[in-house]
């Protein structure tokens, strides 16, 4: 029997009519306290999170004391961070891929003495392990306060023109190199009784057609970090979660999608060509333009990026920086704030909470 929205629909009302049954002739009361109690958990849930959101944070007062290290600092939300944690005055310990490279230069050219541009390249576990030792060298008996695990990539395009490879290529850097920097550093964290901190994404908890390979990875950084975040609890070390929706970086770049989609439909079978059609990757860029618009920003428009801000149509990498910089540098974060606004509007949208044939509609 497969899941379809009429047997939703039929067993929606054969179940309702069970209820007002039961309410009409045994429990009068029944479906009023059970409908009340949900109501109740429901709105609970939703003030508690209102009142740890809105009441003030008592701030580390030390900031200059405290030093974090980050991943993926060539380009996108790393670099921003590791300039606005910087102004903070904190150490920072930068990785980046290409050190000699154009983002780290100017990095830092751009920041204080005490950010230290790391070469890393978190698929290989060499360079995590001489980034570990360079941290010990440096911060002695002072230890590790934070790490932000930011690295990652993102191809797009549906899985038949997608090779293996690429699939493995993004589980090595999303996945399996987040989880290689963060158990290299467990030590230096638990010794602080520090926090690690992911970058996931909203994909990581609703699938989007053309972005499977990614949306795989950040499903399971996601559930890494809530496995994480229990373990680590007897230890007082935090793990939490940032998990933006679309926002302009360097991982969003149109055109490079167009010449990765060119290569692969070159490699595609005669055949499958013909099923897909000569005008296949216009209509998949034109679609995937438009998902990004839904999203939050317009993929026309030429965004300057600075050390404070990172502006798109409607959404800010201002926002994403705010979750990474509270949960850095304040003294107490809750539980739910594993979850960003952004993934919050994600849920309420319906990804992980309508019925399956539901949120196969929304895209």
């Amino acid at each position: 029997m497969r899941y379809s929205l009429l047997l939703l629909l039929v067993t929606s009302v054969i179940t309702f009519s069970v209820l007002k049954l039961l309410h009409v002739t045994l429990f009068p009361y029944f479906v009023m306290n059970l409908s009340l109690g949900l109501l109740t958990i429901v709105l609970a849930d939703l003030l508690v999170k209102l009142v740890a959101n809105v009441l003030p944070r008592k701030l580390l007062t030390d900031l200059e004391n405290k030093a974090v290290f980050i991943t993926g600092c060539d380009t996108g939300f790393g670099n921003l961070c590791a300039r606005r944690l910087d102004a903070l005055g904190v150490r920072v310990y930068a990785g980046c891929l290409m050190p000699e490279g154009a983002g780290a230069k100017e990095l830092k050219s751009d920041t204080s003495s005490k950010l230290h541009i790391v070469p890393l390249d978190v698929t290989k576990e060499k360079d995590v392990k001489q980034a570990v030792e360079y941290v010990k060298e440096i911060q002695g008996d002072q230890g590790l306060w934070a790490v932000i695990n930011n690295a990652g990539i993102l191809m797009t395009g549906e899985v038949e023109l997608m090779p293996v490879e690429l699939f493995q290529r993004i589980i090595e850097v999303n996945t399996l190199g987040s989880v290689r920097v963060a158990k290299a550093f467990l030590p230096l964290i638990r010794t602080s009784k520090g926090r690690l901190v992911f970058t996931a994404s909203c994909a990581g908890r609703s699938t989007v057609p053309g972005l499977v390979p990614y949306s795989m990875s950040k499903h399971a950084i996601v559930s890494f970090i809530d496995g994480l975040r229990r373990e680590m609890r007897k230890w007082s070390v935090t793990v939490h979660g940032i998990e933006p929706m679309m926002y302009r970086t360097q991982m969003t770049d149109m055109e490079s999608y167009r010449k990765f989609l060119k290569q692969q439909w070159s490699e595609l079978p005669e055949e499958d060509r013909r099923l897909y059609g000569d005008s296949y990757i216009d209509k998949y860029m034109h679609g995937y333009a438009s998902f990004q618009m839904a999203y939050g920003f317009s993929v026309n428009t030429e965004i300057h990026v600075d050390a404070n801000c990172c502006n798109s149509h409607i959404y800010s990498c201002h926002n994403v920086l705010g979750q990474i910089e509270r949960v850095h540098q304040c003294f107490e974060v809750t539980p739910q704030e594993k979850k960003s606004n952004d993934a919050r509007f994600c849920d309420l949208c319906g990804h992980s909470t309508l019925p399956l044939v539901g949120g196969d509609f929304i895209k």
